[in-house]
């Protein structure tokens, strides 16, 4: 076996697993994205609390507060005004991500793997075309 023929292996291995795990999760991650509902940016007042800082915001004539995730107060720790997402049938939960991480995830590890798959496959023609 020539080095070319080896390559052309690993590129079939390569394309195999890329399409084989990129196929299945893109679509995932596109089906995710769609099922979220429309979200409307707003802008959030933080407000350092006694114990935890809290979201402050307006939607209609309503007046709203959460207490932020320890994720959201490491993230957005000395700012005082922000942009926050809510859904217009829900204006009482409000998030400071436009969308879940788990859509994001699925979609860039689908798109990943579906480039290396691609790749992979172009490499595994190249034996049959430079022979």
């Amino acid at each position: 076996m020539t080095g070319l023929e080896g390559a052309g292996i690993a590129g079939a291995l390569l394309s195999w697993i890329g399409l084989g795990l990129g196929l299945p999760l893109f679509p995932i991650g596109l089906a995710l994205r769609s099922a979220e509902p429309a979200l409307v940016p707003i802008e959030v007042v933080i407000v350092r609390g006694p114990h935890e800082p809290l979201a402050h915001w307006s939607a209609g004539d309503d007046f709203h507060e959460q207490p932020l995730h320890p994720t959201e107060r490491a993230h957005y720790a000395g700012r005082d005004v922000c942009t926050g997402y809510i859904d217009s049938e829900n204006p009482s939960q409000m998030r400071l991500d436009p969308h879940r991480q788990a859509t994001g995830t699925c979609r860039a590890l689908g798109i990943s793997f579906l480039v290396i798959g691609l790749v992979g496959f172009a490499i595994s023609l190249v034996p049959m075309l430079l022979d």
